[in-house]
């Protein structure tokens, strides 16, 4: 009955969607572009934890392997609904009619052509299905140190180039190195997020190992939020304080009432998630609690992820109150129902292989 609400809430998101593309394209591929990366995050993130356990190891990989599994072969769905968006000269500057007029002597002129950036991006997707494909094959009990390092430098570098292309590209002029690391930091943050609402009914029956689970989850939650925290603070305080004209651009876009108040609710929120909710001080963390936790701090990503995007668009429009809801609503919707129908089969998948 969840998943079937959560597939009709995904339909409706989508039919709003496509109302929103008939009225106005432009706004319909904005609010999309938002979507697209902040629901690509969460397998993206998965990947990056599932090879860091096979790195390090610890018993919450095990526990949250379905769910993770489940995350990372969402990745296909991925690249379907990025589709759209390839080309869209409504929404990147460089691909705009007026393209040609950019100075050929800046890097951008030359990284930005349609069929560079449209190889690009089927490269990242084709490295991350094959290190999703190595992950699912071989003993999951073996970990290989050199494979997963290989295997997280390649995702680091593709990753970190994918933010380059799909935010970046929004504003070719302005570049901070810190910046895609901080995206890419906000990625692992949200499958975080999502691997402590996912687990929620998929985790381990002892009650033990319930505790052990969530104290993990909630540590590497809170190491996250304050590790992307921190790097926020102090890329706003290099680039203010520095006082560069074509790297405060950025901000300058997000100066007005509507975009700070944003950027104040997504972080006070997630501050007082860190400190109040997460805090290591604790040593028992109930399920129930961490839940509501994760889902407050889902909502506060996905308006960090607004935050970060849609300022760097051209339109600003309106509209865009309610196309970024039907389009975040609609694309979630659908990719949640494919992920719980895989956690599913693998569930039960991995009951039969224990009972049988």
């Amino acid at each position: 009955m969840i998943t079937i609400a959560i597939l009709i809430i995904g339909v409706l998101g989508l039919l709003v969607s496509i109302i929103a593309a008939l009225v106005n394209f432009a706004i319909f591929l904005e609010a999309w572009l938002v979507a697209s990366v902040f629901w690509i995050s969460i397998p993206l993130g998965a990947l990056a934890l599932r090879m860091l356990h096979r790195l390090t190891g610890g018993a919450w990989g095990i526990f949250a392997r379905p769910a993770l599994d489940s995350a990372i072969f969402t990745l296909p769905l991925g690249l379907v609904v990025f589709i759209p968006l390839i080309g869209a000269s409504l929404v990147f500057p460089w691909a705009g009619a007026d393209a040609t007029a950019t100075d050929p002597t800046t890097a951008y002129a030359a990284y930005f052509s349609l069929p560079a950036f449209i190889l690009r991006s089927l490269g990242y997707f084709l490295i991350w299905g094959i290190l999703a494909a190595l992950l699912s094959t071989g003993d999951p009990e073996k970990r290989s140190s050199v494979a997963s390092a290989i295997g997280l430098i390649l995702w680091l570098i593709t990753t970190v180039l994918f933010v380059v292309d799909w935010i970046l590209g929004l504003s070719p002029d302005w570049s901070v190195k810190s910046f895609p690391v901080t995206v890419v930091s906000g990625m692992v943050m949200t499958a975080l997020t999502w691997l402590v609402l996912s687990t929620s009914s998929t985790g381990p029956t002892q009650s033990r190992d319930k505790a052990l689970l969530c104290s993990d989850l909630a540590r590497m939650l809170f190491a996250a939020i304050c590790f992307w925290l921190y790097l926020m603070f102090i890329q706003y305080l290099v680039v203010w304080t520095g006082n560069l004209p074509d790297q405060i651009t950025w901000y300058l876009e997000r100066r007005n009432t509507v975009w700070q108040i944003l950027a104040w609710l997504f972080f006070v929120v997630m501050t007082v998630v860190a400190i109040g909710g997460l805090s290591g001080s604790q040593t028992n963390f109930r399920r129930s609690t961490l839940i509501a936790i994760a889902s407050v701090l889902l909502v506060a990503e996905m308006l960090a992820a607004v935050w970060l995007i849609l300022p760097s668009t051209e339109s600003q429009d309106v509209a865009l109150v309610w196309a970024i809801p039907a389009a975040l609503l609609g694309l979630g919707g659908i990719w949640t129902t494919v992920f719980r129908l895989l956690l599913r089969r693998r569930v039960l998948r991995q009951e039969a292989l224990h009972y049988g």
